[in-house]
């Protein structure tokens, strides 16, 4: 073996433990690539778990209001979504939108680990502002047994209202009330 294969160091190549979860919040710089680090990121499996509706996956919200989050499992980014600030009826409110996890990672609790994060994140930022949100909301599968449902369950999220059509499928808002 070579003097050069011997003082070789991975080390610092690895950036995080192969299955430590990581979670990434941010806001996109319009000033910059679309295709350049996390947004780059949130773009690509947005497009991969949402490719199929027919609704728009991307619209100027990304860039003008939203956060967007992602998790990794090492390097790897496994789940995506979005969150902003709004208004709802006179009061204001933190929408989740847009929360998928990727298929081959799905029903492992990444998508639980996600909305978690995401509930401190709001809580977070609104502390940071001085916000008085009233609730945090999602727009959700009508079905108590899609994943989708049981994971906003899982977080305290409650159903409220009517359901009402997106992309064909009944869908109803789970609302986390803010205390």
């Amino acid at each position: 073996m070579s003097a050069n294969a011997r003082s070789f160091n991975c080390s610092k190549y690895h950036h995080r433990p192969i299955n430590q979860l990581s979670f990434v919040s941010f806001r996109v710089d319009v000033n910059d690539s679309p295709n350049k680090g996390n947004w780059s990121f949130a773009r690509l499996l947005r497009e991969r778990n949402f490719g199929g509706v027919s609704t728009g996956l991307f619209d100027p919200l990304d860039v003008t209001m939203c956060h967007h989050v992602l998790t990794f499992v090492g390097d790897a980014p496994v789940a995506a979504a979005r969150w902003a600030f709004t208004d709802d009826n006179g009061v204001e409110i933190a929408l989740v939108e847009k929360l998928g996890v990727i298929d081959m990672r799905r029903n492992r609790t990444y998508g639980t680990y996600t909305l978690g994060r995401i509930i401190e994140d709001v809580k977070a930022k609104m502390a940071a502002e001085g916000r008085h949100v009233y609730a945090i909301v999602a727009s959700v599968v009508h079905d108590p047994m899609h994943p989708a449902w049981k994971t906003f369950v899982k977080c305290g999220f409650k159903p409220m209202g009517q359901s009402f059509p997106v992309d064909n499928k009944a869908h109803v808002k789970m609302v986390l009330r803010h205390s």
